[in-house]
């Protein structure tokens, strides 16, 4: 593990009251919207409810989150003080186009005001260092893996990047190690502790980026990989139920094809122990992760233990090649998935 000290900062800013924010929009939006000349939410797509009660002990992972409203009107924090607020994004062989997406991702972080962001693809550890130091009030890791010259897949580490006033990182260490076919990049798994408003909520992160690809053998080998995270998962749970954990990445696979085609048909068949939190933006092309396949492939997973924090809590693509016109050349091929869960009560 390669853990980056923060930048310092003088006086940490203002989290966004999620009141306020949301009060505005109404105000804010049309008038933000008109002048950039095109619509930037979905209008045909109202929140999905949530339908069950997510502290059913019998089934507290059958919920299906809201749906977030996305960015508010610009580049702008949605981060508050009563929610964890996470993302995964996969950066596209960071930096793609050199300083410009060192740049472009430390004015999207900067803004976004997120607790935590599970990164992929990070190929230039000194870029990222730079990214680190340019960002205050933030620190970040990257995974230990050691890659020979033309190697397949190409040098490309997991990450996690968290503000230091909220997150503090416990440990860390890389899991599934020994099966090149299910993870040529293994997972990397982050014990964290989170605090705001008072409170605090202590869970695992696992960042992961599993095989790419569209052949029988590319999904034969991600429901190999879903095999042996369940297996890990579940022992966890045998030995400790209370232990909390959340499965961030580039999933490389969608969860809107049916289940003999799927590439995690145990994980979503088996709602009693897992959740994938983005399954309501599944299908819908307003909220694709890669849009430029048509597809949606970075997911957020929670076990368990971790349902009743996560249920009542909303999910979104976030967009913010809306904002940024160079952003797919400059920055990356997917765009951020982000769940705001209120654990902080």
């Amino acid at each position: 593990m390669t853990l980056i000290p923060p930048t310092p900062q003088g006086r940490r800013a203002r989290r966004a009251p999620a009141r306020a924010w949301r009060a505005l929009l109404p105000v804010l939006l049309p008038a933000a919207l008109a002048a950039a000349g095109c619509s930037k939410l979905n209008p045909s797509t109202p929140p999905s409810s949530t339908t069950c009660d997510p502290s059913d002990p019998n089934n507290p992972c059958a919920c299906r989150l809201a749906i977030g409203s996305g960015l508010p009107g610009a580049l702008a924090a949605l981060g508050t003080d009563t929610t964890l607020d996470l993302a995964t994004w996969n950066m596209e062989n960071f930096p793609t186009a050199g300083a410009a997406s060192v740049s472009m991702a430390g004015q999207i972080i900067g803004a976004l005001n997120l607790d935590v962001w599970a990164v992929e693809e990070i190929a230039d550890t000194t870029a990222f260092r730079t990214l680190l130091a340019g960002l205050p009030g933030y620190a970040g890791l990257y995974s230990p893996d050691v890659y020979s010259p033309g190697e397949y897949p190409p040098y490309q580490k997991t990450g996690v990047i968290y503000r230091t006033a909220v997150v503090t990182v416990n440990s860390v260490k890389q899991i599934l190690t020994t099966d090149y076919s299910a993870f040529p990049r293994p997972p990397l798994e982050v014990d964290l502790t989170a605090r705001s408003s008072g409170h605090q909520y202590h869970f695992h992160l696992i960042v992961q980026h599993l095989k790419a690809g569209t052949t029988a053998d590319d999904r034969s080998r991600r429901r190999q990989a879903e095999q042996e995270l369940r297996t890990y998962l579940d022992a966890q749970r045998a030995a400790d139920s209370t232990q909390q954990y959340v499965v961030a990445g580039d999933w490389n696979g969608s969860l809107s094809d049916p289940l003999a085609s799927s590439s995690f048909p145990v994980l979503l068949s088996d709602s009693t122990h897992y959740k994938f939190l983005d399954l309501a933006l599944a299908g819908q092309s307003f909220y694709l992760s890669h849009p430029s396949t048509g597809s949606m492939l970075d997911h957020l997973m929670v076990n368990r233990a971790a349902c009743p924090h996560f249920s009542l809590g909303r999910v979104v693509t976030l967009r913010p090649d809306d904002y940024l016109p160079a952003y797919a050349a400059q920055m990356s091929d997917h765009r951020p998935v982000m769940v705001a869960a209120p654990v902080f009560r």
